[in-house]
């Protein structure tokens, strides 16, 4: 809301500016009349369209400049799977929900809106006063013809006025003669060019957006123009000018001006005398200051509606049912700005179309349309699928991929955070900045997705609320909730997503049930193995973001890089081993090491991810506790932001072969510092 009156207000002032400036001494009367009432429609409007562009910045341009600095305070998220089921039944891990008991302004925003319904309140009671006033003098008048309108004559004390297509003028004023044709001639042009419903929009529009003091001034100029227009129309020779000022001249202060009419007002007479004596500016200026008017107006449009994207659309991509999507370029990325909606994999396998709640429940792929209905949601929503079907690797376009947790949740949110989409004070609050501007269920949190959705989707991503199929067959969270699949999975029985939440403002990973029906969007291939961050250097601990106490085995690490090999030392916080008892070297290929310690066998790969700034370490354990054979396996993401200044490492730890362990409680993501 506060951006919508601080873009309206922006508008409001410089279109008033320029009449200001620029046509409010000239005769242009009816142009004059046409600019400040489109004025007034169109700032109200423009607030609420938006318009992506793609600004390219200088590679010295400062990555952290901010559209929106504004303080806020965002409740705290808590992630709280359900309970698991034993691995034959599989376990449900559920949405992260959001506190119930969210701390927000609420006092604030509550005073603001009283105050703001009491203002409402206050205005339609003076319009409907007033309206309430005029009907009642007209219907106690005597009603008399005058060409073609009703003149109702009142015994009440009035300066003659016009409403709609009545003229009210005093009844001993007519009688007596006082009052000249002239005036009357003035009375119905105002009726003839319909002022009066001028007046009641704009008394209308100021109910609602009462608190604005620049309505006071286009109040006053859209009535002064009224008063210009009727001269002109009274006027018709030059000659009678002398005689229409001395009629104007007699009925200055001697009777009372009625609120919401077309009439007499003393107070702008000698304006209108000024006005009517004046000279016209020649064709050309006249042509020419309409003309710059009309661009400023372009201008000004632009200026509000156009929001910086840092987004290119690269065309299309089609796939391979020859369904088209939109993309979008974000950083090194390019994107389906559209949820994908194949129904054949790319080698022209179809894809199963499961539709039976109970066979959904199969551990097989398969996909579906949100609620089994295909013409209503299939262009809407794109199509649900299992993770089983995105494990295939054949479901995006060829060429294309299905993302994977790195890409979702940590090359997008860095480049998105670091190019000013972030909101509040953290800068993290980029859900908006993916969103689609509709479909999202309403939610009055500021930087939360549902607040003021129509200033969401700055990237183009339109991310929209396509809502999820059970792994029971139910369909639910339409509105609510935007999930897609990553090719990365937790365990045998547990994928890994990343969703979006109409009550939240950031991005969030999930890891749900491998049966659950959610959305994919694909990403373009990066096989460009040049596109190295060079992680060289010593990196210490930033205990205060990282998601982990301090660990006393990796409390400084110290990175080297020799063309696709990557040495990793650990520095111990109490060292009595020596600095490179923890000393590893990789090969960036995913080629593996193999290592014995005790009875625990342990094997090592290292894999450099193209495109993604990051290269990934696995690890696979596999010993015997108990009796009981039981494997492990450990991927540590390192990601180094595009700043150069941190270093971001992502664990993973799954448990293969049956055990389950809630993710949160084994994944950990830790930040580095560079020295």
């Amino acid at each position: 809301m506060t951006a919508y009156i601080i873009k309206s207000s922006l508008s409001l002032l410089l279109l008033f500016g320029l009449y200001w400036f620029l046509l409010r001494k000239e005769k242009l009367f009816r142009f004059n009349r046409f600019f400040l009432i489109f004025s007034l429609t169109f700032s109200l409007i423009i607030p609420v369209i938006i318009i992506p562009v793609q600004i390219q910045t200088a590679e010295n341009e400062s990555r952290n400049e901010i559209f929106t600095a504004v303080n806020s305070i965002v409740a705290s998220f808590n992630t709280q799977p359900e309970q698991p089921e034993l691995p034959d039944r599989e376990p449900i891990i559920a949405l992260s929900q959001y506190s119930e008991k969210r701390d927000s302004p609420v006092n604030t925003v509550v005073l603001l809106f009283l105050i703001y319904l009491s203002g409402v309140l206050i205005f339609t009671v003076r319009f409907i006063r007033n309206i309430t006033f005029i009907n009642r003098q007209i219907a106690q008048s005597e009603k008399v013809k005058y060409e073609g309108y009703i003149l109702a004559l009142t015994d009440k004390p009035v300066n003659p006025y016009s409403f709609f297509g009545t003229i009210v003028v005093n009844k001993d004023d007519y009688r007596d003669d006082r009052i000249s044709s002239r005036l009357l001639n003035h009375e119905t042009e105002h009726i003839r060019q319909f002022h009066s419903i001028d007046i009641i929009l704009l008394e209308l529009i100021r109910i609602v957006y009462w608190f604005n003091p620049i309505l006071l001034l286009y109040n006053s100029a859209i009535r002064v123009n009224h008063e210009y227009l009727a001269d002109c129309g009274a006027v018709r020779e030059p000659a009678d000018i002398r005689i229409y000022a001395e009629n104007l001249i007699g009925f200055i202060c001697r009777q009372n001006s009625v609120r919401l009419t077309s009439g007499l007002n003393p107070s702008l007479t000698r304006l209108r005398l000024v006005m009517l004596t004046k000279s016209k500016t020649g064709k050309t200026g006249e042509s020419l200051r309409v003309l710059v008017a009309s661009s400023a107006v372009v201008v000004v449009f632009l200026m509000i509606c156009c929001m910086r994207s840092g987004t290119r659309s690269s065309g299309q991509v089609k796939d391979i049912d020859g369904n088209v999507y939109k993309t979008v370029i974000l950083g090194k990325q390019e994107w389906m700005a559209e949820n994908l909606k194949t129904t054949r994999y790319n080698d022209g396998e179809i894809i199963p179309l499961v539709t039976d709640s109970v066979l959904w429940q199969d551990y097989k792929p398969a996909f579906c349309w949100y609620n089994n209905d295909e013409a209503e949601y299939k262009n809407k929503y794109g199509a649900l699928y299992n993770w089983y079907a995105v494990n295939t690797n054949k479901l995006c376009p060829a060429g294309w991929h299905v993302p994977d947790m790195i890409e979702f949740w940590m090359v997008l949110p860095d480049y998105l955070e670091n190019n000013g989409y972030g909101l509040g004070a953290s800068g993290k609050e980029i859900a908006k900045s993916l969103a689609s501007t509709t479909g999202w269920r309403p939610d009055s949190t500021s930087y939360n997705i549902g607040s003021e959705a129509h200033s969401n989707n700055k990237t183009g991503f339109s991310a929209i609320p396509a809502g999820i199929r059970s792994y029971t067959g139910i369909y639910g969270a339409e509105g609510e909730y935007a999930l897609w699949w990553s090719s990365s999975d937790y365990n045998e029985y547990i994928g890994r997503s990343f969703s979006l939440m109409n009550y939240y403002g950031r991005i969030q990973p999930w890891w749900p049930s491998k049966r659950k029906g959610l959305s994919v969007r694909c990403v373009k291939d990066v096989t460009d193995p040049g596109d190295f961050a060079d992680l060289t250097g010593t990196w210490e601990m930033n205990l205060q973001k990282s998601s982990q106490k301090s660990d006393a085995m990796a409390q400084t690490l110290n990175i080297n890089h020799h063309g696709d090999k990557i040495i990793l030392q650990q520095r111990m916080p109490v060292n009595t081993l020596g600095y490179d008892d923890r000393k590893y070297t990789f090969n960036l290929s995913g080629s593996e090491i193999v290592d014995r310690i005790d009875s625990t066998l342990i094997k090592r790969s290292a894999i450099w991810s193209p495109g993604k700034q990051s290269f990934t370490i696995t690890e696979n354990w596999i010993y015997a506790y108990n009796g009981k054979k039981t494997e492990m396996s450990t991927d540590r993401t390192y990601f180094m932001p595009d700043n150069g200044k941190s270093l971001v490492v992502y664990s993973v730890t799954s448990f293969i072969g049956g055990r389950y362990v809630p993710p949160e409680d084994s994944e950990r993501i830790t930040y580095y510092d560079r020295r």
